[in-house]
């Protein structure tokens, strides 16, 4: 292309250079000598885009055929290479609620790298905030808390405010279960107590025991001595976000603590 200035010592101007040879660059100029290279990346970046799509549509056409053939572990790395808390809800969903279930999704979450703990953290503190999904959520973090060692849970970025943005919540989930399940006993016993005042229940009263019309301990005292491991929610797993937020607190001190004595003995 032609310049547009006036040349100069036989040569051309300072001036916008075309791409004869088709290279798909372009270079301009000015007199303020700023020249600028310019190329065309526009088959590349559009590449580029149609292989992300189509990876895209690979891996949600692999979490559709895993959830409906009932691949739980294909369909969480599915769900965890997505990005979806959505589509990882539905996997956790549709997970039945036994122990081979449950070691399933371990087996799940131990193989998972850094960044895949770091959103199920992320999907289980959100999923904490409404009581309709918390459960989930909570089966969620169970597993992470049995099958991830703290060593490794912290190095995973972020971990300690997930951690304490999960502690309140999982203390305000088990305090509001521990209330229904008190309410639940009161519940029977109020009903056997009623049944004492029928003259033609008194023998079917008898014969139920004095249990029937005891008041149980609370709540609290009666899921703490079942096996942690065997619910989701429960003394256990407030015990472990508090130990683990404990646990990263002291490890970012002495990790500050080692960063402050190296700066002063440089």
């Amino acid at each position: 292309g032609g310049g547009l200035g006036g040349g100069g010592d036989g040569g051309g101007g300072e001036g916008g250079g075309g791409d004869p040879r088709g290279l798909g660059e372009l270079v301009s100029g000015s007199a303020d000598s700023v020249i600028v290279r310019w190329r065309d990346t526009s088959s590349a970046s559009g590449a580029q885009a149609s292989a992300e799509a189509e990876q895209s549509l690979q891996e949600e056409q692999a979490l559709a055929n895993a959830l409906a053939s009932g691949a739980v572990a294909s369909a969480f790395r599915a769900a965890l290479a997505l990005r979806r808390p959505r589509a990882l809800l539905t996997v956790l969903q549709g997970l039945p609620s036994t122990d081979a279930a449950d070691a399933s999704l371990r087996d799940c979450v131990r193989a998972a790298a850094d960044d895949d703990l770091a959103f199920c953290l992320e999907c289980s503190r959100d999923w904490s905030t409404r009581a309709a999904q918390a459960l989930t959520g909570h089966r969620l973090l169970h597993a992470v808390l049995r099958a991830v060692p703290a060593r490794k849970l912290a190095a995973v970025p972020r971990a300690r405010s997930l951690v304490e943005a999960l502690l309140p919540y999982a203390v305000r989930h088990y305090e509001r279960l521990d209330r229904l399940l008190v309410g639940t006993h009161f519940l029977g016993y109020t009903l056997s107590s009623m049944r004492l005042l029928r003259p033609d229940a008194a023998s079917a009263a008898t014969a139920v025991g004095s249990s029937a019309t005891a008041m149980p301990p609370r709540a609290a005292e009666t899921v703490r001595v079942a096996d942690p491991a065997a619910a989701p929610f429960g003394g256990g797993v407030v015990d472990a976000l508090t130990l683990l937020a404990t646990a990263l607190g002291e490890a970012a001190d002495e990790a500050a603590e080692g960063e402050g004595g190296g700066g002063g003995g440089g």
